[in-house]
């Protein structure tokens, strides 16, 4: 078999099921790394004390308690804010960075075939006395 027989099942191969994996692999993609940082989860917990880490307020008229309490829970929660924020903006960020490079992936992928037959259409022309 000739291997320019193989070119139109190549192209046929290259439009339909192998563009439809592409597009079912970059989902994947997208959906690992919005998962891998947690974003709805961190977006579900953003008020909740970074490692859960409070003090405890045991009731009465204690004051110097009350308020220790209350600045180490708020000092907590401060920090998880901090974390959780930093960790959202990286989350949604690589994800918008993903759905970028999938989108110049496709436009690769498009092209590329026609690219090749280009280049050894010209290459041809070059040889050509």
């Amino acid at each position: 078999m000739s291997f320019l027989a193989i070119i139109p099942y190549y192209i046929a191969w290259h439009y339909s099921s192998g563009l439809k994996d592409y597009f079912t692999i970059w989902t994947n993609l997208i959906w690992f790394v919005w998962n891998l940082f947690s974003v709805k989860a961190l977006l579900r917990t953003f008020f909740q004390p970074f490692k859960r880490l409070k003090e405890k307020y045991h009731g009465g008229l204690d004051v110097e308690d009350f308020l220790s309490a209350l600045v180490v829970t708020t000092i907590m929660r401060l920090l998880g804010m901090i974390v959780r924020t930093v960790m959202i903006v990286i989350g949604v960020t690589v994800t918008l960075l993903f759905i970028i490079g999938g989108f110049v992936g496709v436009l690769i992928w498009i092209i590329l075939p026609w690219a090749l037959l280009f280049t050894i259409g010209a290459s041809l022309i070059k040889m050509l006395p």
